[in-house]
Parts: structure tokens; sequence; C-alpha cells
């Protein structure tokens, strides 16, 4: 990273982060066009070379406990509770 909290990705400064000016970043590609942006263990962002622009990366959930069935699927509660 550079002082300012850019990177420099083919000729051109990405903006990441002032907070981790000075450390090293990661880039590894996971498609065609995109790169995972990380810095240590965390992901920062995805930048698409297409588009020429960072977004940030997919959330992903923790695993469930042991034992416990995750549902995926709409389960048909109402957001409305008659008071």
């Amino acid at each position: 990273m550079r002082p300012k909290g850019e990177i420099k990705w083919q000729s051109r400064l990405l903006f990441l982060s002032e907070t981790l000016a000075g450390e090293p970043v990661g880039l590894e590609r996971i498609s065609d066009h995109e790169w995972r942006v990380s810095f240590s263990f965390v992901h920062l962002a995805v930048y698409d070379e297409k588009s020429r622009k960072l977004r940030r990366p997919p959330r992903r959930q923790p695993p469930a406990p042991e034992g416990v069935e995750v549902i995926n699927e709409p389960i048909g509660v109402s957001p409305m509770c008659p008071v």
C-alpha cells in the first residue's frame, strides 16, 4: 500500500484505505476479470477489471453449529405483528 492508502494496479491508482497505508495487501484472481483484495485473512474488496471498480466482497455466513439445520428459504412469516 502507498502512504495515502492506494495500490497501483495496471498503471492505475486504486484507493483502499488510509488505515492500511504501508501494509502488504494481496490480490487473488477469482474469475476471468475479478480479483479478491485481502489484508491478512480479511477480504477487503473485489476489483473488477472490466468496470475498473472496487466493490465490497460477498458476505459469508458463519458455519452453523453441529446438529443445527440451516434453512435458506423463506418460511412465510409476516413482517407485521398485530399489537
